[in-house]
């Protein structure tokens, strides 16, 4: 029986909301002004201020993920 191993299908979701958060901090725009509506105010300001080392940062992780 061939099918998504547990671990496989948990990989690929995580590496898929990985590639999700990068595109809307990259692109911006109506999805990650949706996404801020759900913080406070300083926290909005350090996501908008700071979205290069944010992306850097999911590049790492995505990559980091790849490797294990």
């Amino acid at each position: 029986m061939v099918g998504i191993q547990p671990a496989g299908f948990k990989g690929w979701a995580i590496q898929i909301g990985i590639d999700a958060l990068k595109i809307a901090v990259k692109q911006g725009g109506s999805i990650l002004s949706y996404a801020l509506k759900f913080l406070d105010k300083d926290a909005a300001k350090y996501v908008k201020s700071n979205s290069s080392k944010m992306t850097k940062a999911l590049d790492k992780l995505d990559n980091w993920i790849d490797e294990a």
